[in-house]
């Protein structure tokens, strides 16, 4: 699956003209070759990229540990089994040379982006084959991740007729648009993924969002939603229990 992708922050994004450019405007994309646009919430953390376990800034560190603290337990909530689980999807990701990358939300003991988040979390992005294979597509992420019981951001896919206004609409309310208008502005446009909702884990603040292109369409991808949605429903309560716990843990900095 082709994609192409523009972040769009709560501050300006000028291009070469002084102009707000348009993901849905750009010619490569007419003619067919886009069928619907992905639209995610940005997530106000740092990147932790595994296994094995490191940050943006390098390797066991804070940073990079704190995601792989937040992983484990998110496997221990969301399996029975959760250590074997933890140690199967490792040796699956090195078998096969894949980097999974996620936003990494942890309050106040690593610094805030922005605003206190809820919940200390990580929040899947993409997943990426080691020595330049390239970026696995958003079905092979769905697949992955409902293999995996892993957690997925919010993601609506717009049909590429209605992309156009749909973006039209974030430019112009991206200034003061917090979550739950954010909400409201998408869930009527298009087929929705998620694991845990922004407000559950981030709060109202929005920090922008994230627009992709994808060569495929939302009834296409519609198999592969059902599953990870019958994948990850019934542990979404113990997971976010998890997140929240951390969270506390992380506000008291506890020694451990």
């Amino acid at each position: 699956m082709r994609c192409s992708s523009h972040f769009l922050p709560k501050f300006d994004n000028l291009d070469s003209t002084g102009e707000s450019p348009r993901l849905t405007a750009d010619p490569a994309l007419a003619g067919g070759v886009a069928k619907c646009l992905a639209i995610s919430k940005k997530h106000s953390g740092h990147l932790v990229m595994c296994p094995p376990f490191y940050s943006k800034n390098g390797s066991a560190n804070a940073f990079s540990r704190m995601g792989e603290i937040i992983l484990r337990a998110h496997f221990k909530a969301a399996w029975p089994d959760g250590e074997a689980q933890f140690d199967a999807w490792w040796i699956h990701a090195e078998a096969h040379a894949l980097c999974y990358c996620f936003e990494c939300v942890v309050p106040r003991l690593l610094g805030d982006h922005g605003a206190t988040p809820k919940a200390a979390y990580m929040v899947l992005t993409c997943v990426t084959h080691t020595g330049g294979g390239g970026i696995l597509s958003p079905a092979q992420l769905l697949a992955l991740a409902a293999a995996w019981r892993l957690p997925l951001n919010e993601v609506w896919y717009v049909r590429w007729e209605e992309a156009g206004a749909v973006e039209d609409s974030l430019h112009e309310k991206r200034w003061t648009i917090g979550d739950e208008e954010a909400d409201r502005e998408l869930e009527r446009r298009g087929t929705y993924q998620g694991f845990l909702s922004h407000s559950l884990t981030q709060g109202p603040v929005l920090e922008g969002f994230v627009l992709m292109a994808l060569d495929t369409s939302p009834h296409e991808l519609a198999p592969l939603l059902a599953a990870y949605e019958a994948a990850v429903a019934p542990v979404r309560e113990a997971c976010l229990a998890a997140y929240l716990g951390l969270a506390a843990a992380c506000h008291a900095q506890e020694s451990w």
